[in-house]
């Protein structure tokens, strides 16, 4: 399980999102597929037939806590 949700962060590749939003994952879901239609957490080959780079450069204008993740997980400082 993630905090924010999966959907929330995957939101952001589409819209900007409220970050102070705090709603259940179903409400993310929802949103998400008006632009992924057949939405599925679990289809990996759905997900990556729709982020793209350009998606992901959006993605972290609209979510600016994403830019945060490699110095949190994977930058030793």
């Amino acid at each position: 399980m993630s905090e924010p949700c999966v959907e929330h962060w995957l939101l952001a590749h589409f819209q900007s999102i409220n970050l102070s939003q705090n709603r259940a994952c179903d409400f993310y879901e929802q949103l998400l597929k008006k632009y992924i239609h057949d939405y599925d957490k679990n289809d990996c080959v759905l997900l990556k037939k729709h982020l793209n780079k350009e998606n992901i450069e959006i993605a972290i204008t609209h979510y600016p806590e994403i830019g945060k993740i490699p110095l949190k997980y994977f930058i030793n400082t």
